[in-house]
C-alpha cells in the first residue's frame, strides 16, 4: 500500500471512529463488541475532557478472554451520568473452545445488564454460558473429522 494510501485509510478510520464515539455518546447504554472496538471505544472515552469517567469492575469471576469492567461516563458539567459502556466479547465467540464457561457467565451477566437497563426483555439469561457447554465437544468431533479428510481443524478468523 502506499503512503498517500495509508494516509488516506488512517484518516478514514479517524473519521469513522469520532462518527461511532459521538453515537456511542448519545445513547445512554452502550454495549462494546470485541477487544479491538474495546480498546478503541476506551481511549476515545478516557481522552474525553467533556466526561468523567467511572471504572466499575464487574466482580466475582475473572476471566482472560473477556474485559472486566464497565464505565460510568459522567458530565463534566453537570456530573450527571450521561452514558454507561459494558465492554464484553462478540456473542459468537462462547462457540469457540477457547473461550472458558467463567467468561460465558460473566457475558451473559453483562447482556443481561444492559437488556435490563434499556428495558429490553431477555429472552434467555444463561445463552451464552449454555452455547459455551455443548460447542467444546462439538468443536473437537467436527476437528477430528475434517482432520481425517485432509482438512486443516477450524481457527478463530479474528479476536472478539
Amino acid at each position: 500500500m502506499s503512503l498517500r494510501m495509508t494516509h488516506l485509510v488512517a484518516i478514514g478510520r479517524g473519521i469513522f471512529e469520532r462518527f461511532n464515539y459521538r453515537l456511542l455518546m448519545a445513547a445512554p447504554i452502550s454495549l462494546c463488541l470485541g477487544k479491538p472496538v474495546g480498546k478503541v471505544v476506551m481511549d476515545l472515552i478516557t481522552n474525553d475532557k467533556s466526561h468523567f469517567v467511572e471504572r466499575i469492575s464487574k466482580t466475582g469471576l475473572t476471566s482472560k478472554t473477556s474485559q472486566h469492567e464497565f464505565l460510568i461516563v459522567r458530565s463534566t458539567k453537570t456530573n450527571r451520568v450521561t452514558n454507561l459502556t459494558f465492554f464484553t466479547f462478540h456473542g459468537s465467540a462462547a462457540f469457540y473452545p477457547t473461550n472458558t464457561i467463567s467468561a460465558c457467565i460473566l457475558a451473559d451477566a453483562t447482556w443481561n445488564a444492559a437488556c435490563a437497563l434499556s428495558e429490553v426483555p431477555i429472552l434467555n439469561q444463561s445463552w451464552l454460558t449454555w452455547a459455551a457447554g455443548p460447542s467444546r465437544a462439538a468443536h473437537r468431533a467436527l476437528n477430528e473429522t475434517l482432520a481425517a479428510r485432509g482438512y486443516p481443524n477450524l481457527q478463530k478468523g479474528r479476536d472478539t
